[in-house]
């Protein structure tokens, strides 16, 4: 019995060490942008133009280093597996109709693909372009979560109906009228999304009024937090939300495992920190942290390479301090594909499918 459960797992331990990268896909937040609005007593509202010269939501600098870093990191980390030339018939960059993720795109691509040989162009810069799709904001369920879904809201609006929803705001009532008082704003709205603005003021070191240290960061936070994550707050929310990115990317490993010789192997998704929480929430996965500019999920499929050759599926997270694989609770650390295609298929949703729920047609 001894020497049965030994060969069993030497057979595993070797099809593992012997594992092969056959296709990737990674989806990142952009990097650091401009905030997304002042409030009207803000003290640099003034001069928020000499602070971020392109505006609000706009790329920075520091922003398009951050994703030159993170594209400079994809080599070294998948080397063996991403060749050093670009070539459309392996590669495809998909982007939110965002400015700030198309030029993340561009700056990521930049430190992933400095040309080589004969796609050196011009001595000038070491740089060459490289196609970046996307999909017009307003038509788009996977990226930028931007495509309108009435049945989404009918839900929304019932959800707000109830008194998980009412308490919470009745128990953030005083911080929330302290926040108005003190910003000069007038509506709810505001004060959840004020956080964003101190963060991404105190991100580039801008002193901020004393009257903020009462809530900023955790109580603005939470705020935030809880209005990121109420349009995933139900799973009929998350499957409207998350479905058709979560059906994306299995759709682009499920062409690979069919027809490996006609299929591109990596697909690069350039989105926001919305389309990370929807994802990870919608595979279970979401810690309820906020990915920071520039985190990535990267979704790699193996292959053993031996008897049926099943493929299954590592996922991995990153950002600037941590870089760590995630396991999906029902799934266990060697997923395979096909049982994870078999947990996902509640949640999943084609593009017809998405169509027809959202619009009861």
């Amino acid at each position: 019995m001894y020497s049965i459960t030994l060969l069993v797992c030497l057979v595993l331990l070797f099809n593992f060490l012997n594992c092969e990268l056959v296709a990737l896909v990674v989806i990142y937040r952009h990097g650091s942008r401009g905030p997304v609005l002042m409030y009207n007593n803000d003290p640099y509202k003034k001069n928020y133009r000499e602070i971020w010269p392109q505006g609000f939501q706009q790329l920075t600098n520091r922003g398009k280093n951050q994703q030159f870093a993170l594209g400079k990191w994809y080599r070294r980390h998948y080397k063996d597996f991403i060749p050093t030339e670009y070539h459309h018939e392996f590669t495809r960059v998909m982007s939110s109709d965002v400015d700030r993720c198309l030029m993340s795109a561009a700056s990521n691509l930049a430190g992933l693909f400095p040309p080589r040989g004969e796609q050196v162009w011009t001595k000038s810069i070491p740089w060459q372009p490289i196609p970046i799709h996307t999909t017009p904001y307003e038509e788009d369920p996977v990226l930028a979560v931007g495509k309108p879904c009435p049945k989404h809201a009918e839900l929304m609006a019932k959800f707000k109906e109830q008194e998980e929803y009412r308490s919470y705001f009745e128990k953030m009532r005083p911080a929330i009228d302290y926040i108005l008082k003190k910003s000069g704003e007038t509506s709810d709205e505001m004060a959840e999304i004020i956080h964003d603005t101190l963060f991404v003021e105190s991100y580039f070191d801008l002193p901020l009024p004393k009257w903020t240290n009462r809530v900023f960061p955790n109580i603005t936070w939470s705020l935030m937090s809880y209005a990121m994550r109420l349009p995933i707050a139900t799973p009929q929310l998350t499957r409207l939300k998350a479905g058709p990115v979560v059906d994306y990317i299995t759709s682009f490993f499920e062409k690979v495992t069919k027809n490996p010789e006609e299929s591109q192997k990596f697909l690069m998704l350039s989105a926001h920190d919305i389309t990370l929480v929807y994802l990870l929430q919608a595979l279970g996965l979401y810690d309820g942290s906020w990915p920071e500019y520039a985190s990535s999920v990267n979704f790699e499929l193996h292959s053993t390479g031996v008897g049926e050759d099943e493929k299954y599926l590592d996922i991995y997270f990153k950002n600037s301090t941590v870089y760590q694989k995630l396991t999906l609770e029902k799934c266990g650390a060697q997923c395979e594909f096909s049982e994870f295609t078999r947990l996902i298929d509640d949640v999943r949703m084609s593009p017809e499918n998405w169509q027809k729920e959202c619009f009861n047609v």
